[in-house]
């Protein structure tokens, strides 16, 4: 079989797996040595996939890109290798083409990049919900939470640990403060 028809065989059975919302952006197969099927990487909008052809049937190695920590590229004389590293696992491929591999890698990068942003931004959100519910202070048998609501001390307080977190900026903040010490 032709590394051509080889790599149609892959790209038939790849697709057989996608979601209906998933596309296939890059792929890139082993350089075959001595007749043997070459694995293939595939890289979808969704995740990177791992064909692995066998004699008797094919395997399907697939992660998330929102799960990949870090993806390597190392080039040595006979090609190149791409080493992904998810959240619980870590493979490699080599023997891939240079170029491919520079441009699977590329792309890896930019998923790799997105997902860090993703989890940067709900981090921010969680550290932004766990601000808006501080407690200050111990509440009395006779202190209702509507009063503490309108206690302008209770206001500032929030405010002051919003900003120390980073969730609002010095302007916001003290147009804020501004705001709750002309409502007293």
């Amino acid at each position: 079989m032709s590394q051509e028809t080889q790599s149609e065989a892959c790209m038939a059975k790849v697709k057989e797996i996608l979601t209906s919302d998933e596309s296939v952006i890059f792929s890139v197969a082993q350089t075959s040595i001595a007749g043997l099927k070459p694995d293939t990487v595939v890289l979808t909008n969704k995740r990177f996939i791992l064909y692995h052809p066998g004699l008797l049937g094919c395997k399907f190695d697939e992660f998330l890109w929102r799960d990949l920590i870090n993806v390597k590229l190392n080039e040595g004389i006979m090609g190149a290798k791409l080493t992904f590293e998810a959240k619980n696992n870590k493979i490699s491929v080599d023997k891939l083409p240079k170029t491919e591999a520079r441009k699977a890698y590329s792309i890896a990068q930019e998923k790799e990049q997105e997902a860090n942003e993703t989890r940067r931004q709900r981090q921010m959100q969680e550290d932004s919900a766990k601000a808006g519910h501080i407690v200050v202070g111990n509440v009395g048998a006779g202190t209702h939470p509507a009063a503490m609501a309108d206690d302008p001390m209770a206001k500032l307080t929030k405010l002051k640990n919003m900003f120390d977190a980073g969730l609002i900026t010095q302007d916001e903040y003290d147009k804020k403060k501004a705001d709750i010490l002309a409502a007293m």
